[in-house]
Formats: C-alpha cells, structure tokens, sequence
C-alpha cells in the first residue's frame, strides 16, 4: 500500500499537468487575448501537433516496457536512446513540410490578415515538438522505473516560467504568443528531463547517429515540399489538393530516405508489418 501511494501521489497530479501543460496557450490567451488569437493558436497546433501527439502515443507502452524490464533487473537503456529517438522520428517530417507549407495552409484556413500570425505559431509549435516529443518519452521511461515524481517537476517548473510569458505577451502578440509561452516551456521540461536523466536513467536517451539522420531528412522534406507545391500549383492544382499532395509525397520520401539509411528504421517497419498484417490475417480468417 505504501509504495502505491508513493507512486499514485506523483503520477496522478502528474496526468493533471500533463494535459495542462499541453493546454496552457489557449487558457492563457483565453484570459488575456481575444477569441482570435485562441482560435488562431489552436488551429495551428492542429496542424503542428501531428508529430507529438504520435509521441505521447508511444510513451505508455515504453513506460510499460521499461517497468517490466526493470521489475525483471534488466537494464532498460540498451534500446532506450533508439526508442525515444526513433519515437520523436514524426515530429521531423511535421517540421520539414511546415518549414515549407506553412504558408500554404495558412491561406487555406485563414487568408487575410491571419497568415502570417498562424504561419509563425505553426512553425514555433512545430519546431519545438521535436524537444516535446523527446521528453515526453524520456519522462514516461523514467516514470516506468518508478520516478513519477520527476515527471511532475518538470511541467510544474516549465509552467511555473512560462505562464507569466504567455500571459505577459498574450495582449500584444495574439497567438504568436501562445506559441512562444509553449516553447520556452518545453524548452525547460526539456532541459530538466535532461538533467534528471543522467542519474535516473544513466545517461541522455538521444541515439545520435539517428538524430542526425531524421535532421537530413527534415532538410530533405522540406525541400520535397517546396518541390512539389511549386510544380502543382504551375500545373493548376487547387490549393487544397496541392497541401494533401504534398504531405503524402513528403511523408513517402522522408520515410524512404530513413529507411534507406537507418537499420533500425527498416527494423520497425519490417516488424509493424508483420504485426498488422498478421492481425489482418488473423480477423479475416476468423
């Protein structure tokens, strides 16, 4: 009873945070901004998000992993820098189309005046997802070894600095606002996931060789974006169609690319199909 209560006491306030902390732009500018610039924000980080919230679906089932490898005494950081690395791997891809479509989309939700101020929060929203995504798997990894209270400091100390920016900013700035409030906090969850790391964990998760692989393939993205927006919209492409486009060719080639030059990409293709495949397999012939 006593070590759940240990654990519950952390981790349940912790989930509260959690989707606080996600959240926190559109409370603040709802208080101190106008419904615009909320709605703005919000519309963006529909666009931005894609990468971290396919993180946050990872992080559980590591969680799960890293607390059954540890109740077994297996050392979990064998596959822990790959995994958290290769799950942040989405939120590349996000990057590299919105370095090259923000203003593509912009003009298709919004127009006008609209533009540039959701162009800036998608591509700050974007971007920093990639810390997002890392330290939201790196906590959950050592939340599964039965630190939740780490999980809980960090979003209480990225809040902690980052409201009062949000809140400070939001009159002046609209949405733009919500988005820098939402990096710096990111920006120090990440820098604290990090420092607890090295004691909880043994060290930083980052695989770098990986790393550097999905930044080439963020340049590669946004540079096949670029590609083939320019080439739709000569051949007379609606707008709609060509962002659609776009996004899929984007995602076949960054995929290709890292399946091209990272084993461990190939790896977990190779085993997603199998898995899939033979559940598809499994219901039919049921």
């Amino acid at each position: 009873m006593t070590r759940a209560w240990e654990f519950a006491k952390w981790s349940i306030p912790d989930q509260v945070f959690d989707r606080f902390s996600y959240n926190m732009p559109v409370y603040v500018l709802g208080v101190v901004a106008t419904p615009a610039a909320v709605g703005i924000y919000e519309t963006a980080d529909r666009f931005a998000d894609f990468g971290a919230t396919i993180s946050w679906r990872l992080a559980s089932p590591l969680l799960t992993k890293v607390s059954g490898d540890a109740s077994a005494g297996e050392s979990a950081f064998a596959y822990l820098d790959g995994a958290v690395t290769g799950g942040t791997g989405v939120t590349f891809v996000v990057l590299g189309y919105l370095l090259a479509g923000h203003d593509l989309i912009a003009a298709i939700v919004f127009g006008g005046t609209a533009v540039s101020s959701f162009s800036t929060t998608a591509l700050i929203v974007g971007g920093i997802n990639i810390f997002r995504g890392f330290w939201t798997l790196s906590s959950h990894a050592m939340e599964g070894l039965g630190y939740p209270s780490v999980s809980f400091r960090t979003k209480l100390y990225g809040l902690i600095i980052s409201v009062p920016i949000t809140a400070f900013l939001g009159a002046q700035m609209g949405a733009a606002a919500g988005a820098i409030g939402y990096a710096v906090m990111n920006l120090v969850i990440f820098v604290y996931v990090v420092y607890y790391a090295r004691p909880v964990l043994g060290g930083v998760p980052l695989d770098r060789p990986l790393a550097v692989k999905l930044t080439v393939g963020t340049i590669i993205a946004a540079l096949v974006t670029t590609a083939t927006i320019e080439l739709l919209t000569e051949l007379g492409s609606t707008p709609g169609v060509t962002a659609i486009i776009a996004a899929v060719i984007t995602t076949i080639v960054f995929t290709g690319f890292l399946m091209t030059v990272s084993v461990g990409t190939r790896e977990a293709v190779r085993r997603a199909f199998a898995i899939y495949l033979g559940d598809a397999r499994q219901f039919t012939s049921g």
